[in-house]
């Protein structure tokens, strides 16, 4: 499968995808402890390619990331 979309980082990425259908939010859309998402079916992040469609909620989400 072939995804096209911007990306957060200059690079290239081969590996599993975990594609979600829904905006998400860093914030409160996983545990940043554990990759663990809240959201939809579910599932980790840990060695996944996340893909979402778009992006809400606010700045703070970043220390999510900074978490994971």
């Amino acid at each position: 499968m072939r995804l096209e979309g911007r990306s957060i980082s200059a690079g290239k990425a081969r590996g599993k995808v975990l594609k979600l259908n829904e905006a998400f939010s860093f914030l409160g859309g996983v545990d940043g402890s554990t990759g663990e998402l809240r959201v939809e079916n579910g599932g980790n992040v840990k060695d996944r390619i996340l893909v979402f469609p778009r992006g809400k909620g606010s700045t703070v989400g970043s220390f999510t990331m900074y978490d994971l």
